[in-house]
């Protein structure tokens, strides 16, 4: 160490040719000292609090000794069933993005988020879609592995094989559920005749399907339910064709009925005719695809946006429940669930079945919001953990920001450097924080130029803005609208083993399907 040298007073002043404050460690860094002429001459440490104290004196002319500073090296985050489209990104901010989270909290008085004109039905597709091409492992800091097979292949609705585990049909041989090739509907709480509108369910309440993430909430539990009792019909109708037909027609909501409703048109139409150009490139087939982690990890957890804070459900009067009870409808949560009159297992109040025309068609009391960075108050304050000594609230903000510096996320102004033709329309620093609240725009103009949260902006955080200044928030922007839809694109082909399918005359619709279930009831 040469004392004094890597501050203010050993003879020689530092200049550097890279932002030394961008490097922001709790670990020692190393400093190589250079002459005049670009010879070395030396290295000293830095201790940490001496890095937080360095100032850049950019100096053209290079007439002093110039010291380049290099953080040690780290080993990468590993990923087993994803891949990254662009390169890590160590980001050591944990003050900025806390203060970011912080802020997606509504201050008391302030107006409710404006709604768009997405049904919300579209919202838990949304989440249908995100657990079947990912569920994210980690098996220790720095290896995480998906559990999903990253293709939209419906094994999260369907058991591999007809029957499904052994332990699972012995649960299912005690509440007398409706059975199709091995899928189930389970019964509610009506004791004058059998409702087939929920989960299959153990006695106790646990959810018997193949991916029990279904049961996150209520109406993506309905959801599930909706999709079996459509393909109960298939099977009675098409027979062993059944799975393949259902298949097709998910991969047909979701190219032209979904997507359409969320990015950019010119994205939807470029990549069905010119294919994909940032995940990996083609029109077919990926091969061996495995998700990109910005898409899991980031991008498509708009729909968190997307949430509302009440729900109109008409089987209730006054119909009008906030979010935290449509949360505890399922053993998820918990608490909401109700016993069967008959066989006593845990299962839904038959009240809470969900009115469809409530979710989706000119009548849906239930929209969406716009998507901007804003998520519903009962967000920001989900559970508890247990903290420091103390028990805190737990926001899904935090949650997706932390996530992402874990995983080493490319920023947005990371991925865009990949190709920045295809984003001319990147947001400036100004559209950035044009209209935020204050507490939201004090907290990405934190910290030193070069390394602030608005000059490396988290991936979905900047998704959620650019929807919200370049998609007036009904649609994502250019690059959040991209990774979206090519992701999706490429899983659909891998499906496929091919191309995706061409459009249907006449389409066949979310709605459509949510309009032939199996009936309800049972003799």
């Amino acid at each position: 160490m040469i004392p004094g040298a890597c501050l203010h007073g050993g003879g020689f002043r530092l200049v550097t040719d890279e932002a030394v404050s961008s490097i922001r460690s709790l670990t020692p860094m190393s400093a190589t000292l250079f002459s005049p002429t670009f010879d070395e001459v030396g290295q000293v440490q830095v201790a940490p609090t001496e890095a937080r104290r360095l100032r850049v004196l950019p100096d053209p002319r290079r007439q002093d000794l110039v010291a380049r500073f290099t953080a040690p090296a780290q080993p990468p985050v590993v990923f087993s069933g994803y891949y990254r489209i662009a390169p890590e990104e160590r980001d050591d901010r944990a003050e900025e993005t806390a203060a970011l989270a912080a802020a997606f909290g509504r201050a008391p008085g302030a107006p409710a988020r404006p709604l768009g004109q997405m049904p919300s039905a579209y919202v838990y597709f949304g989440q249908f879609l995100a657990h079947e091409l990912s569920r994210l492992h980690p098996l220790d800091d720095l290896h995480f592995e998906n559990l999903e097979s990253s293709r939209l292949d419906l094994e999260t609705l369907l058991w591999p094989d007809a029957d499904g585990p052994a332990d699972v049909q012995a649960d299912l041989a005690r509440v007398d559920p409706l059975r199709r090739d091995g899928m189930a509907v389970g019964r509610t709480s009506e004791p004058t005749e059998t409702r087939f509108a929920d989960i299959p369910r153990s006695m106790v309440g646990l959810p018997r399907i193949p991916d029990p993430r279904s049961d996150a909430n209520l109406p993506l539990a309905q959801l599930h339910v909706a999709l079996v009792r459509h393909y109960a019909n298939l099977v009675d109708r098409d027979g062993p064709d059944a799975r393949g037909r259902m298949l097709a027609e998910i991969h047909d909501i979701t190219l032209y009925d979904f997507l359409p409703r969320i990015v950019p048109a010119e994205v939807h139409a470029d990549v069905l005719a010119n294919g994909r150009r940032i995940v990996m490139p083609g029109q077919g087939d990926p091969g061996s695809f495995q998700i990109p982690i910005e898409f899991a990890a980031a991008a498509f957890r708009f729909g968190h946006a997307l949430v509302r804070e009440t729900y109109h459900w008409s089987r209730f009067d006054p119909a009008r429940e906030t979010l935290q009870s449509v949360l505890q409808q399922t053993n998820h949560v918990g608490g909401g669930l109700d016993i069967h009159p008959t066989d006593r297992h845990r299962c839904l109040d038959t009240l809470w079945e969900v009115d469809w025309s409530d979710m989706i068609g000119p009548a849906a009391g239930n929209l969406a919001p716009l998507i901007q960075p804003a998520i519903a108050p009962q967000l920001t304050q989900l559970g508890a953990v247990y903290v420091d000594g103390a028990t805190q609230a737990v926001n899904l903000a935090r949650l997706n920001l932390d996530r992402g510096r874990q995983l080493r996320l490319a920023s947005a102004q990371g991925l865009r450097s990949l190709d920045p033709t295809l984003f001319p329309d990147f947001l400036t620093g100004a559209q950035m924080l044009d209209g935020l609240s204050a507490p939201m725009a004090q907290a990405l103009g934190m910290g030193p130029a070069g390394d602030r949260l608005s000059d490396r902006t988290p991936l979905w955080f900047y998704v959620l803005r650019e929807a919200a200044v370049l998609g007036q928030g009904n649609r994502l922007g250019p690059l959040g609208g991209r990774l979206v839809m090519e992701s999706i694109h490429a899983a659909i082909c891998a499906a496929r083993g091919g191309p995706p399918p061409a459009p249907r005359t006449p389409p066949f619709t979310l709605q459509d399907l949510l309009s032939d279930l199996h009936p309800i009831t049972a003799a």
